[in-house]
Formats: structure tokens, C-alpha cells, sequence
């Protein structure tokens, strides 16, 4: 449901305002709760959300993200001090909630005296729903901020441990995120967008990331990546990339269980596919290249329809080809418009018509046309199988 929608169900209730936010704040009690009775939740999310879209929002979001800013600065600062005299133990940068004030006051009094709310965060200072996009952290410690609902789309997390926090059902999306974690066993990022993002070495267990929604990579994104060898990170990308992430499936929940076992089997065949860059010799390249097509026909991922509808044509175009080249063995070829013609009949196993092998010339083309016919025959099995698996989710 995007922000328009919203507005307009909110506006068909009775609410006024010319914005959203102005819609919202005529009466955000009401407004949160017609948004709960379509999508349980989802108005209190909304909520969290939106208040940083008003005056006090924003202002105490500059201010945020100003002192996150300000604290990377002083700390890489520090930093090359200490390498030019020789000291090569890096400093994390140390972001305490408790300790950034607005206006003389908390985070949470501030919010809290300036917003209309309904909720509390338990003692965390109140960071519920905070839109930090584009921000970048690098050897950072978090602490004392309940950050659930937050927006961290188009971010970098590079080695951030978090200290008494909480991201359940954070926005992620085209994120890098390398090495976050949590240094207590106080939060968890359960329920996590992280559609287009690019995830590394996280520790990816139920517990932390139970929930987490990701866009699978297409059969011709993988397709591509076993012809060229390179998973480059990329907005354009349109797939959650994964790499040297500690995955277990030891889990009894069987959603978490189907993702981690989507990881792994990412993971082990982006690797096997990557080798072909790594490969100098022109020869042992292509070889390479040809063996990961033929991984990507074979692996047991492959279930999308675009897959079983491109190899189909992959193979019935390699059989056309065969029977044009061997067609003094069949009778009745005479172009390749012929040949893919008699293919597709063999291949979906509707029989000969006016071409059929040449019973004269030997068992070569009654041979081959057996082949197709078998192949064509798995192919269709198949098919049925995805079809019924796409069905029954």
C-alpha cells in the first residue's frame, strides 16, 4: 500500500488535510486504527513512520543524523592519528542514543512532547520508525535505541554491532550490509526487508533474521552470472545477493527453513559460477562457461516457468539444428523452418506428420528423434511439478 492509497482511504474515512502527514495528524488515533482493521499492524507501523515527517520529525532527525556524521568524523579522525605514529588498532565509533540531546532534552522527550503518540519503547530511547536512508556506518557500536519499523533503504553497514537495540521489521532494501550484529541477546532483525539488498557475513539464524522477505534471483539473472562470472553488486540487480553468510536449518519453522536453504543453495552456486573470472586461460574459460549453463539447467532452484520455457526452446532448437544437419536421414526437410517445425512435434509428442525419419538410410534419425522424444517427455513432468508447486503456495 503506498502513500497515495493510504490518503485516500484515510480521506474516505472523514480525515482532512492537504498531506499525508496533515491527513494523518487530524486524528492519528482513528487513522491507525483503520489502517490495523485492513492490515493488522500496519497502521502503528505507519505511525512510527510518519511522525518524522512533521516539523519536530524533522528537525530531530537533522539533528541525528548530523551527530552520526559528526561522531565517524572524530572517531576516523583518531584513527589516522594513530596510523601515523605507527598505532594500527582501529576505534570504533561509539553511537549512544542516550547521549544525543535536542533542544537540552532525550530523543524520546523531545519526540514525545512535540507528537502526538500511544506507544513506549520500554526504557530504549525512541527511534521507532526513523527514515536514515543513505547513511553509511563503518566500524560502529550501536547503543540504546529501539529502532524497530525504521527506514534504512539504499544504506551501508559495514562492521556495526548493536548494544541494547531493536530492528524488527526494518526497511533494507538495495542496502549493503557486511558484518552487523547484535553484542547482547536484547534485539533481533526478524521480519527484515532486504529485497535488492547486498548481504555479507552475517550470522543468518532464525532468531536474528526469522521473517526476512528477499526478491530470489531470476532464472536469466542466473543465467547471466553463469555465462559471465560476476555477481557485481547493482541497484539494477532486482535479487537479494548473499555471500559467506553462517546459515542453519535446523529450524522447525518451515518459512525460515525454505530461505535459509534458498542461501545456501545461492551462495554455493554464485561461487561455483565466479570461478570462470578467476580463470586466465581462454580455453579453460570457456569450458568453465559451458559447464556453468549447464549447472544452471541442472540446479535444484531451477523452477521458475521462465526457466522451463527458455531450455525448452534451447532444446528444440538444438534438435532443429541436429535434423537440418543429419536431414538425408529424415524425409521431407528441406529448410530449418522444416526442421523446427518436425522438432516441435517430436519434442511435445504429437507424432510425425508429412516428416519422419528415413527407415532406408539406417536407425540415426529414428535414434535422435527417440532422444527428443524422452527429453520432451521429462520436460513436460517437470513443468506439471512447477506448476503444481506455484499452485499450492
Amino acid at each position: 500500500m503506498n502513500r497515495n492509497q493510504i490518503q485516500r482511504i484515510l480521506k474516505k474515512n472523514g480525515l482532512q488535510g492537504d498531506s499525508l502527514v496533515d491527513v494523518w495528524y487530524s486524528d492519528h488515533s482513528k487513522a491507525r486504527d483503520l489502517l490495523d482493521r485492513i492490515i493488522p499492524g500496519y497502521g502503528q507501523k505507519i505511525e512510527k513512520q510518519i511522525r518524522w515527517e512533521t516539523e519536530p520529525g524533522i528537525k530531530a532527525l537533522e539533528i541525528i543524523k548530523s551527530k552520526i556524521n559528526i561522531l565517524q568524523k572524530e572517531t576516523a579522525t583518531r584513527n589516522s592519528e594513530r596510523v601515523r605514529s605507527g598505532d594500527y588498532q582501529i576505534e570504533n565509533t561509539i553511537i549512544d542514543f542516550n547521549q544525543i540531546l535536542i533542544d537540552g532534552i532525550s530523543i524520546s522527550q523531545f519526540m514525545y512532547t512535540n507528537i502526538p503518540h500511544t506507544y513506549s519503547t520500554g526504557g530504549w530511547m525512541d527511534l521507532l520508525g526513523i527514515p536514515l536512508k543513505w547513511i553509511r556506518l563503518q566500524n560502529c557500536i550501536i547503543r540504546n535505541a529501539q529502532l524497530s519499523c525504521g527506514i534504512f533503504d539504499n544504506s551501508e553497514f559495514y562492521n556495526v554491532e548493536f548494544l541494547n537495540c531493536n530492528l524488527n521489521d526494518c526497511s533494507f532494501k538495495n542496502c549493503r550490509i557486511g558484518y552487523i550484529r547484535f553484542g547482547d541477546q536484547s534485539g533481533s532483525f526478524t521480519n527484515a526487508d532486504l529485497n535488492d539488498a547486498f548481504v555479507n557475513a552475517i550470522d543468518f539464524s532464525s532468531k536474528m533474521w526469522g521473517g526476512a522477505k528477499i526478491n530470489e534471483i531470476s532464472y536469466f539473472g542466473l543465467l547471466k552470472i553463469s555465462l559471465f562470472g560476476k555477481n557485481s553488486f547493482s541497484k539494477y540487480n532486482n535479487y537479494t545477493s548473499f555471500s559467506a553468510c553462517n546459515v542453519s536449518v535446523d529450524s522447525e519453522q518451515e518459512p525460515y527453513k525454505e530461505l535459509s536453504e534458498y542461501v545456501i543453495w545461492f551462495q554455493n552456486t554464485i561461487s561455483k559460477f565466479s570461478k570462470i573470472s578467476s580463470e586466465p586461460r581462454i580455453f579453460p574459460r570457456e569450458l568453465h562457461r559451458m559447464k556453468n549453463v549447464l549447472l544452471a539447467f541442472s540446479t535444484k532452484n531451477w523452477s521458475s516457468i521462465s526457466a522451463i520455457f527458455f531450455s525448452a526452446a534451447l532444446i528444440v532448437l538444438i534438435f532443429s539444428f541436429s535434423f537440418l544437419f543429419l536431414k538425408e536421414n529424415f524425409l521431407n526437410i528441406s529448410s530449418f523452418g522444416d526442421s523446427i517445425n518436425f522438432s516441435v512435434q517430436i519434442f511435445t509428442g504429437l507424432g510425425y506428420a508429412d516428416i519422419k525419419p528415413d527407415l532406408s538410410k539406417g536407425s540415426l534419425g529414428n535414434t535422435i528423434v527417440s532422444i527428443e522424444n524422452i527429453v520432451g517427455f521429462i520436460w513436460i513432468s517437470l513443468t506439471l511439478v512447477v506448476i503444481g508447486r506455484k499452485i499450492l503456495k
